[in-house]
């Protein structure tokens, strides 16, 4: 009788300011190893092109080169900086809607990463 365990999967997760008023989480997922998402959770950048997100795995390449990829609507979560102070609120948005709002920069500033496990 053979028993097949679960596989687990990882998922890097980074966190980027575009601009002011917005944070955007980024879930990249399907990494083999915790190692293996940690090293690009941890070197990964994103960037707002013509009205498109997209993340690279954080080799400073051009973003005309193979290594960027177009960030989906399932990979993100967008925060909107409320008004009246300095709280996040969860804004429910696809990207092509989110970045053509005002205020949003062209290259992210990283502002933190960890990893998620899940099985499959």
């Amino acid at each position: 009788m053979s028993t097949e365990l679960p596989v687990t999967l990882y998922t890097a997760m980074g966190v980027f300011q575009g601009g002011p008023d917005w944070i955007v989480k980024v879930a990249v997922p399907n990494f083999p190893t915790q190692e293996d998402a940690e090293a690009y959770a941890s070197a990964f950048r994103v960037k707002l092109v013509d009205g498109k997100l997209f993340r690279d795995d954080g080799k400073g390449v051009d973003i005309f080169d193979d290594s960027w990829r177009d960030v989906l609507d399932s990979q993100i979560t967008v925060f909107g900086v409320k008004k009246a102070g300095a709280d996040l609120v969860r804004v429910k948005m696809p990207v092509a809607q989110w970045t053509a709002e005002p205020g949003l920069s062209g290259d992210f500033s990283p502002v933190a990463w960890h990893v998620d496990q899940e099985k499959v």
